[in-house]
């Protein structure tokens, strides 16, 4: 939080009020930050010793804001509802103020949803998302997408946020702001299954390019929707019936990328490869939908 962005660097991807995808300070491991300096903004300081903070992810402030939420209602249960209470009023202004960036600054198109532009030195950081690789979301053709880019992973972390806040507005008493993010939850949920949605492959698309073509390949993004609930019934149980074919669902969990993409590399870190935790989504978001 001491950290929330008040600038705009394009080089570190400060943005006001984004929170810092990395904070790294001169007790942090060095030779990691020697290996990073070619890439990355590291300050070097008069003693030799390496710092970074960074702002490269546009996720941030969607799971902090669920966080906060999730904590809130466990300190309910086993603490009593003061100390909730007292946990948000605390919170309360950062929350605004990460909630304020992805409305406003974050929405560069003005339709609801978020978009993202590449960050670091010379754009080399591609995708402000947890695929952060720079080949996660190639085509089929292998062409990188044009940005800006609306992903489905950062969007359904912003529709699930949306949501969450307005708990801890219910819970502080700004019911009009939290009726306020239900109806923006409403609309935007309604966009995001008009644009993602892959009629030909009964499955949603990982990304939208500038230009609103989508990007498609069946990958694992959809875990993320699943996991916050975000799609409707009748679509939710297509891409379950999608994700658990063997081209995506493996002894070992489930794929970033189905075995049958033209890009797919097993061992490559997010064209194919086995995330435990995406896996560990994908169960919960499956009993969402009583699978």
């Amino acid at each position: 939080i001491s950290h929330i962005g008040v600038k705009t660097d394009p080089e570190t991807g400060e943005r006001k009020d984004l929170l810092p995808h990395e904070v790294h300070s001169k007790n942090s491991p060095q030779d990691r930050l020697i290996e990073l300096e070619k890439d990355h903004p590291v300050r070097v300081n008069p003693d030799g010793s390496r710092e970074m903070v960074t702002w490269f992810a546009d996720d941030v402030n969607s799971l902090f804001r669920s966080n906060v939420a999730n904590t809130g209602k466990a300190l309910a249960r086993f603490e009593g509802s003061d100390n909730q209470r007292e946990y948000y009023l605390q919170r309360w202004p950062i929350v605004l103020r990460t909630l304020r960036h992805d409305i406003e600054s974050g929405d560069i198109d003005g339709d609801g949803l978020i978009e993202s532009m590449p960050k670091g030195k010379n754009g080399f950081f591609i995708n402000p998302t947890w695929k952060d690789s720079g080949r996660a979301y190639l085509t089929e053709g292998g062409r990188l997408p044009e940005p800006p880019y609306k992903y489905l992973t950062n969007n359904s972390d912003f529709l699930f946020s949306l949501l969450k806040t307005a708990e801890i507005a219910k819970t502080l008493g700004y019911s009009d702001i939290a009726e306020d993010l239900e109806n923006r939850y409403v609309r935007n949920q309604k966009l995001l299954h008009e644009i993602f949605w892959m009629e030909e492959h009964q499955f949603m698309a990982p990304l939208i390019e500038g230009d609103g073509r989508q990007v498609q390949f069946i990958g694992d993004d959809v875990v993320f929707g699943l996991y916050g609930k975000l799609f409707y019934n009748e679509e939710a149980q297509k891409i379950l019936v999608r994700l658990k074919k063997p081209d995506m669902f493996t002894k070992w969990g489930i794929r970033t990328r189905s075995s049958l993409s033209r890009q797919f590399l097993r061992t490559a870190y997010q064209l194919g490869a086995v995330w435990d935790y995406i896996t560990n989504m994908a169960a919960e978001g499956a009993e969402n939908y009583g699978d």
